[in-house]
């Protein structure tokens, strides 16, 4: 596990792995850290430690969601007439 924070780490979205908030609603901004090749975003220090105590779990969370994206991706935004 190795903390990633460098600008040009391609992450799709900005939301926290462990609980879900997005970069907008945490305090501090996301940490990146890469898991056996997963990715990993981490918003706080709680979020943290509850990382390392399962780090597969969260890992196999976050693969979902990036597979879960790339077979369905969010519709494009409609302009009304």
């Amino acid at each position: 596990m190795t903390l990633d924070d460098s600008p040009e780490l391609n992450v799709a979205e900005d939301i926290c792995t462990v609980c879900g908030r997005s970069a907008g609603e945490s305090k501090e901004t996301l940490s990146h850290l890469r898991h056996e090749g997963e990715i990993i975003a981490i918003c706080c220090p709680k979020c943290m430690e509850t990382f390392q105590r399962e780090p597969a779990r969260f890992a196999a969370k976050e693969c979902e969601r990036r597979l879960s994206r790339a077979t369905n991706p969010e519709p494009a935004a409609r302009s009304l007439p």
